[in-house]
């Protein structure tokens, strides 16, 4: 079966092909996919000890000169027959040192070996000679010693001023990460090409230190470390970036124009999820702790610059029953009148408006709230007060009018005639039927009959009252027609002093004017 991975490029050894210790394995494979336990062929080989040999992979890498696996390797092909030649067909049948003459200490080239190479001694054998000396290779206790000599000087050379680098180096080499030869240059002095390799290292160098530590919590650990503000106070960075600084001017400069504190408050809450206490008072000073902390209170219950409406709570002074009582009372049908067109609106303490029909009154506040006091005297029922009553009234608005034409022709009559009596009674004086005084008087009992008839007469009517005038079943009765008639089960015995008065007036007015002396037929 003729293919070619693509490790026989890594090696130069195009001879691929199948292999009997891998029968099921008829393709190349990827070399993260070579998972087999290598345990064993360390133990046989004595380089169990060697922790950079963590996998099957790094094995064959390490023995084709790859001492440092990146992602670069994962996606690298290898064939059953490269995997068994270097893994487990791997053999060394020389027992003496295999430390190239060029580089290795011994004298004598029978030297016996009772060592075995390990990934760091590899490594260094590869970078001094180019030559590629398998790990697990024999290899004598003065070669290992030289190898040892010549790591530790270059460790020693790499930089002084920096005690703790040759044991981070020696830890990078154990976690298959290449050593850092010297110190890295400014920041500020590099491109960006190599800011992105420095940049990888760091990652790769972080890592590996995290993964050392707690390999099953890395991630998580590297999350909170990230976001917290230690790692950026112990390196003396700002808090805030560059981005975060001009936005957080703006915020501030739209802080001071803010006219209220509720304004102000709305914008500090998106600042203080930017920054801390310290760092905002640098950008608004004199801000007090009290208030960022009313501001973070903000944003955790309402959000970033979310406005919160207006709360207002509505005290209930009024019992509830004397306001039902009085509300009754001014919307019954003897002072409210129905008009067939209009609305108003009506304002709820909730700020929700309604719609309600117009509506006219026949008395002004003041006499509605006059009766309404009356009444409950006779009653017995304890009212509110009087400014309380006119409040209502206001809140309870409704069209109030003088004249009733086009709404009741019987009121608007009946106060034309009462208004032609009180021009009558001056020409009745005038004509010499009687004095001032009486004048006076009558005009002032008619005016008083009239409020009468427009307020209290109403409030008086009932279906089974004992004063005549005042019983709607004896005055809506047709005495001339018996389908229109009704009995009422009661007497009417009782006398009404105010129709008493104006049946009185209403007959002295007609006296007087029998007894005047008209000029002419035509005044009369």
């Amino acid at each position: 079966m003729a293919f070619i991975c693509g490790f026989s490029e890594l090696v130069g050894d195009s001879s691929c092909g199948v292999s009997s210790e891998y029968p099921e394995q008829l393709k190349c494979i990827l070399l993260t996919e070579c998972q087999k336990d290598i345990s064993r062929h360390l133990q046989i080989y004595g380089i169990s000890e060697d922790q950079s040999l963590c996998s099957e992979m790094a094995l064959i890498l390490a023995r084709a000169g790859i001492f440092v696996v990146d992602e670069s390797h994962n996606c690298i092909t290898i064939c059953p027959k490269h995997r068994s030649e270097y893994r487990i067909r791997w053999r060394c049948r020389r027992a003496r040192c295999s430390v190239p003459e060029s580089l290795a200490a011994h004298k004598n080239s029978n030297v016996k070996a009772n060592k075995r190479i390990l990934c760091l001694q590899s490594s260094l054998i590869l970078k001094k000679t180019g030559l590629i000396v398998a790990v697990g290779s024999p290899i004598c206790i003065t070669c290992a010693a030289y190898l040892k000599s010549i790591r530790d000087n270059e460790a020693e050379n790499v930089d002084e001023s920096e005690p703790g680098l040759i044991e981070l180096n020696d830890f990078l080499l154990v976690s298959n990460i290449p050593p850092i030869q010297r110190r890295w240059m400014s920041w500020d002095e590099i491109s960006e090409k190599t800011r992105q390799r420095y940049t990888r290292r760091g990652a790769e160098i972080l890592a590996a230190v995290l993964q050392t530590i707690s390999p099953e919590n890395a991630g998580s650990i590297w999350q909170a470390v990230s976001s917290s503000s230690t790692i950026n106070r112990l390196f003396g960075i700002s808090e805030v970036t560059m981005a975060d600084q001009r936005y957080l001017n703006v915020l501030a400069e739209s802080y001071k124009n803010a006219s209220s504190w509720e304004t102000r408050k709305q914008i500090l809450s998106i600042m203080t999820d930017l920054a801390s206490y310290s760092v905002i008072s640098s950008f608004i000073p004199g801000i007090t702790k009290y208030r960022y902390t009313a501001a973070n209170l903000h944003r955790l219950q309402f959000g970033h610059g979310v406005p919160v409406p207006a709360q207002t709570s509505v005290r209930v002074r009024v019992d509830l029953k004397q306001l039902d009582h009085f509300l009754s009372f001014i919307t019954s049908p003897h002072l409210v009148q129905d008009l067939p067109f209009g609305q108003k609106h009506l304002t709820l303490s909730s700020g929700k408006i309604l719609e309600v029909p117009n509506v006219i009154r026949t008395m002004i506040p003041r006499r509605i709230v006059e009766q309404y006091s009356r009444c409950c005297e006779e009653t017995n029922f304890q009212p509110f007060s009087e400014s309380t009553m006119v409040r209502v009234l206001s809140e309870c608005s409704a069209s109030v009018r003088k004249s009733l034409q086009g709404l009741d022709y019987f009121a608007a009559d009946g106060s034309r005639a009462f208004d032609e009596l009180l021009a009558l009674i001056p020409k009745l004086v005038e004509y010499g039927a009687t004095d001032r005084e009486w004048e006076v008087k009558t005009a002032e009992n008619l005016k008083t009959a009239r409020l009468y008839l427009k307020g209290d007469f109403k409030v008086h009517l009932d279906n089974a009252d004992e004063v005549a005038d005042h019983c709607l079943v004896l005055s809506l009765s047709d005495s001339g027609d018996t389908d229109f008639q009704e009995k009422c089960n009661h007497k009417h015995d009782a006398v009404c002093e105010q129709c008493l008065a104006l049946e009185e007036t209403l007959k002295d007015v007609e006296g007087c004017f029998k007894a005047a002396e008209f000029p002419s037929v035509d005044e009369r």
